[in-house]
């Protein structure tokens, strides 16, 4: 979490986490949602690295973020 020691915020964030993108969908793909709940409550920063990633897959679902075909 060394971006948000230093004040960057989701989107640094999201660029920060690139290299580790696999591992963080696999995490996504083998939890359930309470899964994921408790992995936030017990890691501080996960809902932080989490929570960027959801609004843009929610994005994208709702057509509010455009994706490039």
């Amino acid at each position: 979490m060394h971006v948000l020691a230093h004040g960057g915020g989701d989107g640094a964030l999201l660029v920060s986490l690139a290299d580790h993108r696999g591992t963080f969908k696999q995490l996504m793909e083998i939890s359930t949602g309470a899964d994921m709940n408790a992995l936030c409550q017990r890691y501080d920063g996960l809902y932080r690295c989490a929570n960027p990633r959801e609004r843009v897959a929610e994005g994208i679902a709702d057509g509010s973020i455009p994706v490039p075909e």
